[in-house]
Formats: C-alpha cells, sequence, structure tokens
C-alpha cells in the first residue's frame, strides 16, 4: 500500500485493509479467525456453535431412524396372508365422519417388498444424511455459513414431505389421511422401561457427538489455527515479486513513508539500471 507503506498481509491480518483486490482474502481471513477465535477472547464460539449444530442434527437423524424403525415393526406384526384391505369408520373434531382403508393382512411379498424399497432405502438415506450433513456442518468456513448449512439440511430433510405435498393428487392425499394407522406391537423391554430406548438413543447420539468433537472438529479448528499462524505469524513487513523474465524472486521488508527514503529509493534505483545496462559515461559535464 502506497498510503501506508504496509504489506498486504499485514493489513488483512489487522483486519483493515483498504485494498480492493484484498476483499477476497480479508474475508477468507476473518472466517478463519471466527473459527478460531480472537485472541481477546476467552471462549472459542465456533466449537461449541458447531457441536450444538452437529448434536441438533443427529437428534433429527435419530428420530427418523426411530420412526422406521417403529414403522417396520408395525409392518412386521400385520398378519401373514393374501393381501387383504378392509374400511375403517374414522372420526375427525369439527368434520363428518368418513371411511377409510384398513389394512387386516399382508402377503409375504408385499411385505418383504415394502422393507426391500421402503425400510431399507430409509435407513440408508438416513445414514448417508447424517455423515454427510455432520461433514457439511463441521467444514463450515465460519459462524454465518454454519447457521445457513444448518437451514440447507433442514430444508434437505423435509424435501419428501414437500415433494408429497405439490405432486400427490387431492385423492391419494385423502387416501393417507384416512388409512388406518398400524399399530406398533410393544416390546417388552419397553413394557417394563419405557424410558429405556430414549435413553439409549441420547446415549448413542452423545457418543457420536463426543467422537466428532475429539476429531473432525479438533481436527479443522487445528488446521484453521495453522493456517492463520502460517498467515499471520512471524514477520509481516516485507514484499515480494517474482520477475517472469528472469524466474528471479526479490522481497524487501516495508518501512514507514518518508520523502528522504523515496529519493534514496529514486537513486538507488537509477543505480542499478545503470550498473545492468553497463553503459561507460564520461564525466565530462561536471557530474
Amino acid at each position: 500500500d502506497h498510503m501506508t507503506y504496509e504489506s498486504m498481509v499485514s493489513q488483512i491480518c489487522a483486519e483493515e485493509s483498504v485494498l480492493p483486490w484484498a476483499d477476497g482474502p480479508l474475508q477468507r481471513q476473518s472466517g478463519i479467525v471466527e473459527v478460531v477465535g480472537r485472541s481477546d477472547c476467552l471462549t472459542k464460539g465456533y466449537p461449541a456453535l458447531c457441536a450444538l449444530s452437529v448434536f441438533l442434527w443427529l437428534v433429527t437423524i435419530m428420530q427418523d431412524v426411530r420412526a422406521t424403525g417403529r414403522f417396520c415393526a408395525a409392518l412386521w406384526a400385520v398378519p401373514r396372508g393374501h393381501t387383504l384391505i378392509g374400511q375403517h369408520i374414522s372420526t375427525r373434531v369439527g368434520s363428518s365422519v368418513s371411511r377409510g382403508p384398513s389394512i387386516v393382512m399382508l402377503s409375504h411379498v408385499r411385505a418383504w417388498s415394502t422393507v426391500l424399497f421402503v425400510v431399507v432405502p430409509r435407513f440408508l438415506i438416513a445414514a448417508a444424511l447424517g455423515y454427510c450433513g455432520t461433514r457439511y456442518l463441521v467444514y463450515s468456513a465460519s459462524m454465518s455459513d454454519l447457521l445457513l448449512n444448518a437451514m440447507a439440511l433442514a430444508f434437505v430433510k423435509d424435501i419428501d414431505d414437500l415433494l408429497f405435498a405439490a405432486f400427490a393428487s387431492p385423492r391419494l392425499k385423502a387416501m393417507i389421511r384416512n388409512v388406518k394407522a398400524l399399530e406398533v406391537p410393544e416390546q417388552r423391554l419397553c413394557k417394563r422401561s419405557p424410558a429405556v430406548v430414549p435413553w439409549i438413543c441420547l446415549l448413542i447420539v452423545t457418543f457420536m457427538l463426543y467422537y466428532l468433537r475429539s476429531g473432525l472438529i479438533h481436527d479443522f479448528v487445528g488446521r484453521a489455527e495453522l493456517a492463520n499462524h502460517i498467515m499471520c505469524g512471524g514477520n509481516q513487513n516485507f514484499v515480494y515479486a517474482r520477475n517472469p523474465a528472469s524466474g528471479i524472486i526479490t522481497a524487501t521488508p516495508t518501512s514507514a513513508h518518508s520523502e528522504d527514503h523515496d529519493e534514496q529509493q529514486d537513486w538507488d534505483t537509477v543505480a542499478i539500471i545503470l550498473n545492468l545496462a553497463q553503459l561507460d559515461l564520461q564525466d565530462g559535464h561536471g557530474c
């Protein structure tokens, strides 16, 4: 910078550069500072916010896994035989009595087909979303990106409901709304201790969060700290340039602005150019 005679690196690390071509590096450096925390701040907000976002995302995935497990258990509890669809009377508050379909009996082929093409894909999709979504959250460049990524994941989670609401026919929606829900069989463990399964799920999510906190989050913050140290550590008051003709790299320290220093630099430049030109100058004019 010819106004302050400071290198662009020192201005970026101070987050006060006025150079127009420093906007991109300055924005990336601000994101790194948000990740590693400022030196005048006692706590680091990014790891805590990232851990909270990952925890909520894992809880959402666990909720979907439990719902799929309950559906599989209810499907397996339907009696086997020839597929039989009955009717049941459903009443709703503030509406008239309506009739809806009810699954009385289900064949082995339909049951296994539902497990193969509905239950298994839902488990695989939940596992893929949990893995990819967690890495997507951890590798956010800043706190603002972390919040935006969390909102984007919540939108991705509800894509199937949005597609059903947008493209399903009114008749299909009415049939799904009036169909009798399958009864989920109550397990012996749930009868004895109803709170065992939620506590087990909470322990699983907590263990996964601890593993991610000590693994992905710690490694990402460590790499950000290393990048910040490489960028802003050590001496920053120098500039360099590479001569495209010779490939020689020239580096020089920056200094404060002064007219005497500029005049001395001009004379040094003239001396270097004359030395490279190798002119035979005769001192015959009082010079």
